[in-house]
């Protein structure tokens, strides 16, 4: 007998896929999302008998990701807003978002959102801190998961977060416990901490009762 498959059967005419004659078993893609009628058609050697079956096989859309930061670099403590832009427009019913990111050990899941619970945004945020001497780099990913299980992930965004600064000093010759009449010198110093950072410039503000 003779098998014969149409990935595609329009219900008039049987157009078979000549590369798939005689397979009992296999994998093959279908194309965009919808509805396919796949048909077997059997055709016996004596004879030339024939009988035809037909399956309809539904294809899920793929989902959207995408996403824009607020900002993509800036000193620590730096706050960065992602508004996720596929909310609109889906083509089937998302079940979640979810953000991933990756601090340089891999990507890990740093919050879910979904759109069926009642405070649900289309924003997400977070707040990055950069206590060493060089730029950290953080990379962002959004996964769109629908309700039928489809997924799709959105290119990489890397935020650049640069070496906060920071504002330690001490006093050399103060103490609260020596006699301070006015008027009094006081000599201040920047501590190592802060040095270490290489800052750019310092500022001094003294303010007394007055302001």
């Amino acid at each position: 007998a003779l098998r014969e498959w149409d990935f595609n059967y329009d219900g008039i005419t049987f157009t078979k896929d000549p590369a798939y004659d005689n397979q009992v078993s296999f994998m093959r893609p279908l194309g965009p999302a919808g509805t396919y009628q796949v048909a077997l058609r059997i055709t016996t050697a004596l004879g030339g008998c024939t009988a035809m079956t037909v399956l309809p096989v539904q294809v899920d859309p793929l989902p959207l990701a995408t996403f824009v930061p607020s900002t993509i670099s800036g000193c620590s403590d730096l706050d960065v807003i992602y508004t996720n832009t596929a909310v609109a427009g889906q083509p089937d019913i998302v079940d979640r978002y979810v953000w991933e990111e990756d601090n340089g050990s891999g990507f890990v899941v740093v919050g879910t959102q979904m759109p069926a619970d009642p405070g649900f945004t289309d924003t997400f945020s977070r707040t990055y801190r950069n206590t060493s001497t060089a730029n950290r780099t953080v990379a962002m990913r959004l996964r769109t998961i629908t309700s039928n299980g489809c997924e799709a992930l959105s290119p990489v965004t890397t935020i650049t977060v640069f070496p906060g600064t920071a504002s330690g000093f001490s006093s050399l010759n103060y103490s609260p416990f020596n006699d301070n009449c006015s008027p009094v010198s006081v000599n201040f110093a920047v501590d190592a901490a802060t040095q270490a950072l290489h800052p750019a410039d310092y500022r001094w503000r003294i303010s007394d009762g007055s302001g």
